[in-house]
């Protein structure tokens, strides 16, 4: 004999018959089993819902992961090409404003036509 540990059972302690033999009549295991099925199942869609949920937010992480490191990657193309253009400019301020007006013109129209290319 075996005492039931579910909790609607505990309030009036049934005993189990572990007799193999069954009698047809509605033993309080198969009660138990009754009231359990429906509970095991729920928890059963719980955790799938659950795990679906998982796998959502770790994709969503990758794919988060993966746009900062593409991100990142432009901006140290960003970051290059601004220390180019500075050393440019720097290199472009030492040299002197041509006195001549020819050559200031001259100089003019190449950066007018190295603007517009």
């Amino acid at each position: 004999m075996v005492f039931s540990a579910y909790p609607e059972m505990m309030m009036t302690p049934t005993v189990v018959n572990t007799n193999s033999s069954f009698t047809g009549e509605s033993e309080p295991w198969i009660q138990s089993l009754a009231w359990l099925a429906p509970h095991l199942h729920e928890a059963l869609c719980v955790c799938l819902q659950m795990s679906k949920m998982v796998r959502q937010k770790q994709q969503m992480a990758r794919d988060a992961i993966q746009s900062i490191h593409g991100k990142a990657a432009m901006m140290e193309d960003l970051m290059a090409w601004i220390s180019e253009a500075l050393a440019l400019l720097a290199s472009k301020e030492n040299n002197s404003i041509p006195d001549d007006l020819t050559t200031a013109d001259a100089l003019l129209k190449e950066h007018l036509v190295t603007k517009h290319c």
